[in-house]
């Protein structure tokens, strides 16, 4: 066998939507009383146009000896990259191709460090297989009462970057320079003496890869049952090596028995961090 990979085009949408549905339809078989199911479009198509036109994404499909047998899609971000899809044909599988194809997969793309994925929280082959690959479960999220997905992340490496946990003045610089790279409030910027005193007054940790500041975290608490995350950044050049990870992980080390709670858009970076989805924001719970 011979596995080779190319970037998915619409004409391929047909044949691989039949391999997609077979895939799907005996997964819910061997896990299910129903004989067919999957995710909205899988069976006709949608599925696999809107995967095709998905930002930062790519998708591709995989062939054996020229035959094609499956295809993947994987969205590539800054922080947390994320397989949106992985399917072969069923009568391809137990035969070790899965996990040939997850390490081509992770070789394409060195430059990522964390991978996360959803997968339905009944399909216990699906949890075997991706735990095999390195994955652990990390959470889940319920769609409907029915509709539950089991999130799976792996890392693959981990930053040598050094966090300090007390502030010179060197630092307040380079906090205030990453504010104005974010634009974020105009008053970090307009009121910095101010803003420094809040600094001083907040657990603010920073960074540093020998002496290069790579990034920081501000955080405030009532010392005893819940830290709030205000901010954390990282250089663009340091981004995807784990530094926010690390960031994060300090300050847990320091209140291990307080909840961190955060408010944020970007859930993925979060959730591969053992925070979990709350009505409003994100919460990590004390270990």
């Amino acid at each position: 066998m011979t596995l080779s990979y190319r970037r998915m085009e619409k004409k391929d949408i047909a044949e691989l939507t039949k391999i997609m549905k077979d895939a799907f339809d005996e997964d819910t078989r061997m896990h299910t009383d129903l004989k067919e199911d999957g995710p909205n479009g899988y069976d006709d198509g949608r599925l696999l146009g809107k995967l095709l036109d998905l930002k930062n994404a790519r998708s591709c499909v995989i062939n054996d000896d020229g035959q094609m047998i499956g295809g993947y899609t994987v969205r590539i971000n800054q922080d947390v990259s994320i397989l949106e899809m992985l399917f072969i044909d069923p009568i391809y599988s137990s035969k070790g191709l899965g996990q040939q194809i997850w390490h081509d997969i992770e070789q394409s793309y060195p430059e990522v460090i964390t991978w996360m994925l959803e997968t339905p929280a009944y399909s216990k082959r699906n949890h075997h297989f991706y735990e095999k690959c390195g994955f652990k479960q990390m959470g889940e999220r319920r769609y409907t009462h029915d509709s539950v997905s089991f999130v799976y992340i792996k890392h693959l490496q981990k930053s040598e970057i050094q966090v300090k946990t007390y502030l010179e003045d060197r630092d307040y610089d380079h906090i205030l320079l990453s504010c104005q790279k974010e634009q974020w409030a105009r008053f970090y910027t307009s009121q910095k003496e101010a803003y420094k005193k809040a600094l001083r007054h907040s657990i603010t940790y920073v960074a540093y890869d020998k002496d290069v500041y790579s990034g920081y975290i501000r955080c405030i608490t009532d010392g005893f049952f819940t830290i709030y995350c205000c901010e954390i950044f990282v250089d663009e050049k340091y981004r995807r090596q784990g530094v926010g990870q690390q960031l994060i992980e300090t300050v847990r080390q320091a209140y291990p028995t307080s909840s961190m709670d955060v408010l944020s858009d970007n859930d993925s970076f979060y959730l591969a961090n053992d925070f979990k989805l709350l009505c409003h924001g994100l919460r990590k719970q004390p270990r």
